[in-house]
C-alpha cells in the first residue's frame, strides 16, 4: 500500500516542481515585464544587456520570452532595433533550458535556435513579427536566419507536407516553421491583415508556397482575412491566387459564401457618429494609382514630360503622383493620437471597405454555384383535400393538420444547416446581404432564376426572411416578377405563405420596433404587401397541410397575438392611470392661480405678466391632451384586439395616447415652472439660470426614457405620407424614387 501511494503521488511532486520552477523565473523577471507593458523598451534592454542569460526565460504563463513579447508588442519602428539587439546579446547559456543537442551549437546556430524557441502555443520570433506586423523586422530575421540550423543530429526537414504531424522546427527554415495550429509566419501574417508583410513574404518565393496558405484543419489563409475583415489582404491573395477563393472549408462555405454570411461586414464602422461620417465622406476611396498597368513613381513623370507625350497623359501622371503622396501622408499618420490618429482610422476603414467590394466582385465572377438548379416541376392552384382523412388510411397524416409545436423546434435547428448549403445568392438573400445579391445580379442575370431543392427562389427566401431590400429589387422589375411570384413550393406553398410562415423568424429589436403590439403590426403590412404581388386566386390555395395563406398566419402569429393582446390592455390601463392623474393635477391648478387674486375685481395679480400668460397656456394644453389621451387609451381597453385592428387602428391609438401623453407631461411641468418663476423673484442672475434647467429637467428626462417607443410612431408618418403628402407630391409633379433596375420603386 505504502508503494502504490509513492507511485501515485509521484507525478503531483513533479508537477509542483515545475510549477515552482516557472513561477520563480516569472517573479524574477516581473520587472522588465512592467517595461514591456509600459512600453519602455530601453529599459528593457538595458536590463537584458546586464542580463543576457535571462533572454530564453519565460515571462508570461503562455510561454513567451522577450523576443517574443518584442517581436509581437514593440511598434513597427522599433521592432527591428530591438529585436537586432536582443540576438547579438545572445548567449549560449550552458544552465539554460535548451536540450544538450544546443548547447554545442555555434553563435550563429545557437541564435537560430533561440528565434525558433516556441511558447505554449507554438509560435516563434517570426510568428510574432507577423502580429506587430514590421516588415523591417522580419526582413532582418528572414534575412539572416532564415535557413535551418546545421547540426547533424536533426533530421533534415526543410519542406514537410501540411499533414505531419512531427513539426521539427529547428531543422526547418525559418519561414516554414509552424505553430500549434500549423499557421506558418505568413498566414499568420494574412491573418492578422499585415497586407505588406504579405507581400515581403512572398518576395522570397518560398518553394511549395501553396502548403503556406493552409493549415492543419484546413481552414485558408483567405478566409482567416476575411473573417478578420481583413479585406485588403484578402483581396490581394484572390487576385494572386485565385482558387482560395474556391476552396471550401469543413463546413463547406467558400470565400462569397463567407462574405454572404456576413451584411454588416458592408457598414462603416463609424456610421453611429455624423461627424466621423462626414471625413469618411470626404476622403478617397484609396483606389491604387496606376498608369498602363504599373505604379507612377515621379520618374516617370518628369521622362514623360522630356518625350512627346500627350499633355493629357502628363497631366493625368501628374495628378497620379499628388493622389499617391496624400495617400503615403494619410498612411504615415499611423499610432498617432487625437483627431489624427482617428482620421488614419476612418481612411483605414475606407480603404478596408473599397477593397471589400472588388473582393466580391472578382469572387462573384468565378461564381458558377447557381448554375446547379432544381428540375422545373410545375404546380398549379389547389383548393385543398376533401377527402375523410380517417378513410385515408393514415389517421390524416399531414393533411388538415397544422404544424406541430416539436417541428418548430426542428426548423429552428436546421434553419442555419440549409442555409451554409446553399448558393452565395441565397445565403446573401437570407441575411440581407443587399451589396452581393445587387452584385450577383448585375454579373450574372440568370441567377435570379435559381430553384433550390425545395422548390424555393430567391423571392420564397426574401420574403420568408422578411428582407425588404432585396423585395424591393426584384419587385422593381416588372417582367421578373411575373417570372418569379407563381412559383409553388415542394410542399405547396405560395408566396404568401411564406409571408405568412414564422417558423425560425422573430423580428428583432435592431428594427426598432418596440413591444409585441407593433411587431405584429410589421407582421400584417408584410403579409398585406405581398398579398399584392401574387395573382388574386392564389389567396385561396391550399399547402399540402391544407392550409391557405391566412390559415398558416393565424397558427403561426397566434401566440404572438396574446402577446400583443396582453401588452396593449397593460400599456393602456397604465398610462390611462398616468394621464388621469396628470388631468387631477392641472385641472387643480387652473383653479389655484399662482400669486393670488386681485380683492376688487378678482383678477389675477400677474395677469399682465408673459409668465402668468405662459402658464395658463400650457395649464389649457395639459389638460387637453391627458383628456385626449384617456379617450384614446379607454379606446384601446373597449376594443376587441383582434387581427384586422392590429393593422393600424390598434397601434396608432396606441401611439397617439403616448404622444398626448408625453405633451400633457411637458406642458405640466412648463405650467411648474412658470409658476415657480412668477412666485420667486431673484434678481442674481447665475441663481435664475439654475432655476430654469432644474424646472424644466424632467421633460427631457421623461422623453429621454420615453424615446425608443417613439421610433414605431413613424408608422403613422408612413400612413398620413401615403394618403396627403405623396399624392399631393405626385400632382405637383415631384419625380419619384429610382431603383438600379431603372424603374420606379415599388411600395
Amino acid at each position: 500500500m505504502a508503494s502504490q501511494i509513492t507511485h501515485t503521488g509521484q507525478p503531483d511532486q513533479d508537477e509542483e516542481e515545475d510549477n515552482s520552477g516557472q513561477f520563480e523565473d516569472i517573479e524574477e523577471l516581473k520587472t522588465p515585464y512592467r517595461f514591456v507593458l509600459e512600453d519602455k523598451w530601453d529599459e528593457v534592454k538595458e536590463y537584458y544587456k546586464q542580463n543576457p542569460r535571462m533572454l530564453h526565460r519565460q515571462m508570461t504563463l503562455q510561454g513567451d520570452n522577450v523576443l517574443h513579447l518584442a517581436a509581437s508588442s514593440c511598434s513597427k519602428l522599433q521592432c527591428k532595433e530591438v529585436l537586432e539587439f536582443l540576438v547579438d546579446i545572445c548567449v549560449n547559456d550552458s544552465d539554460s533550458n535548451s536540450t544538450d543537442k544546443y548547447k554545442r551549437l555555434s553563435t550563429h546556430d545557437y541564435n537560430r535556435w533561440s528565434l525558433r524557441v516556441q511558447n505554449k502555443g507554438g509560435n516563434n520570433a517570426l510568428h510574432q513579427v507577423s502580429v506587430s506586423g514590421s516588415v523591417e523586422a522580419a526582413r532582418f530575421l528572414v534575412r539572416r536566419f532564415n535557413e535551418p540550423i546545421a547540426d547533424p543530429s536533426i533530421p533534415n526537414l526543410n519542406y514537410p507536407s501540411i499533414d505531419d504531424e512531427k513539426k521539427h522546427n529547428p531543422a526547418r527554415k525559418l519561414l516554414w516553421t509552424r505553430n500549434g495550429l500549423g499557421e506558418t509566419p505568413l498566414y499568420r501574417a494574412a491573418a492578422r491583415g499585415h497586407n505588406g508583410l504579405v507581400k515581403f513574404y512572398m518576395e522570397k518565393k518560398p518553394d511549395d508556397y501553396w502548403q503556406h496558405f493552409l493549415r492543419h484543419d484546413k481552414m485558408t489563409a483567405l478566409r482567416m482575412a476575411v473573417i478578420g475583415q481583413h479585406f485588403e489582404t484578402a483581396h490581394w491573395l484572390h487576385k494572386n491566387f485565385t482558387l482560395l477563393g474556391e476552396m471550401p472549408d469543413e463546413e463547406g462555405l467558400t470565400g462569397l459564401k463567407l462574405l454572404a454570411h456576413m451584411p454588416k461586414a458592408f457598414e462603416p464602422h463609424f456610421q453611429q457618429s455624423h461627424w466621423k461620417m462626414l471625413i469618411y465622406h470626404c476622403l478617397p476611396n484609396g483606389e491604387d494609382v496606376e498608369m498602363d498597368g504599373e505604379d507612377v513613381e515621379m520618374d516617370d513623370v518628369e521622362s514623360g514630360m522630356k518625350s512627346n507625350h500627350p499633355r493629357q497623359s502628363i497631366f493625368r501622371k501628374k495628378l497620379a503622383v499628388v493622389m499617391k503622396s496624400y495617400y503615403s501622408l494619410l498612411d504615415s499618420l499611423e499610432g498617432t493620437g487625437g483627431l489624427a490618429g482617428t482620421i488614419y482610422r476612418i481612411w483605414k476603414d475606407k480603404k478596408n471597405k473599397n477593397a471589400l467590394k472588388k473582393l466580391i466582385k472578382s469572387l462573384i465572377l468565378r461564381d458558377d454555384t447557381w448554375l446547379v438548379t432544381s428540375e422545373e416541376n410545375s404546380r398549379t392552384i389547389s383548393l385543398g383535400s376533401w377527402k375523410d382523412p380517417e378513410k385515408d388510411g393514415d389517421g390524416g397524416g399531414k393533411t388538415g393538420k397544422a404544424i406541430t409545436k416539436e417541428t418548430k423546434s426542428a426548423l429552428k435547428e436546421t434553419a442555419m444547416f440549409e442555409v451554409n448549403k446553399s448558393t452565395p445568392l441565397f445565403i446573401a438573400t437570407v441575411k440581407g446581404n443587399v451589396p452581393i445579391v445587387q452584385e450577383i445580379l448585375e454579373k450574372h442575370p440568370q441567377a435570379v432564376e435559381h430553384i433550390n431543392h425545395k422548390e424555393h427562389n430567391i423571392l420564397h427566401l426574401a420574403i420568408k426572411n422578411r428582407q425588404k431590400e432585396i423585395l424591393k429589387l426584384i419587385v422593381s422589375k416588372p417582367t421578373l416578377m411575373s417570372m418569379l411570384n407563381e412559383r409553388i413550393d415542394h410542399q405547396g406553398n405560395t408566396l404568401l405563405h411564406q409571408a405568412a410562415d414564422r417558423s425560425y423568424y422573430s423580428i428583432s429589436l435592431t428594427q426598432q420596433l418596440i413591444g409585441p403590439a407593433m411587431q405584429l403590426q410589421e407582421e400584417l403590412h408584410w403579409f398585406e404587401r405581398v398579398k399584392g404581388i401574387i395573382p388574386p386566386h392564389y389567396t385561396i390555395h391550399h399547402n399540402l397541410y391544407n392550409q391557405t395563406a391566412d390559415d398558416l398566419f393565424n397558427y403561426w402569429h397566434d401566440e404572438l397575438l396574446e402577446e400583443a393582446q396582453k401588452w396593449v390592455k397593460d400599456t393602456a390601463q397604465s398610462c390611462s392611470t398616468v394621464a388621469v392623474l396628470v388631468a387631477t393635477v392641472v385641472f387643480a391648478a387652473a383653479y389655484t392661480i399662482p400669486g393670488g387674486t386681485n380683492g376688487q375685481n378678482g383678477l389675477p395679480l400677474f395677469q399682465n405678466d408673459p409668465l402668468f400668460l405662459l402658464f395658463t397656456c400650457m395649464d389649457v394644453v395639459a389638460i387637453a391632451s391627458s383628456l385626449s389621451s384617456v379617450a384614446f387609451f379607454l379606446s384601446v381597453l373597449s376594443s376587441p384586439l383582434e387581427y384586422p385592428l392590429f393593422v393600424s387602428s390598434i397601434p396608432n391609438k396606441i401611439m397617439a395616447g403616448f404622444v398626448l401623453l408625453f405633451i400633457s407631461m411637458a406642458t405640466t411641468m412648463l405650467a411648474f415652472a412658470a409658476t415657480i418663476l412668477l412666485l420667486i423673484r431673484v434678481e442674481k442672475k447665475w441663481t435664475k439660470s439654475l432655476l430654469y434647467p432644474i424646472a424644466f429637467f424632467p421633460v427631457p428626462l421623461f422623453g429621454l426614457l420615453q424615446f425608443p417607443m417613439y421610433h414605431s410612431f413613424k408608422v403613422v408618418f408612413h400612413e398620413i405620407n401615403a394618403w396627403f403628402f405623396k399624392p399631393l407630391l405626385d400632382l405637383l409633379g415631384f419625380p419619384k424614387k429610382r431603383s438600379i433596375w431603372g424603374k420606379s420603386k415599388a411600395d
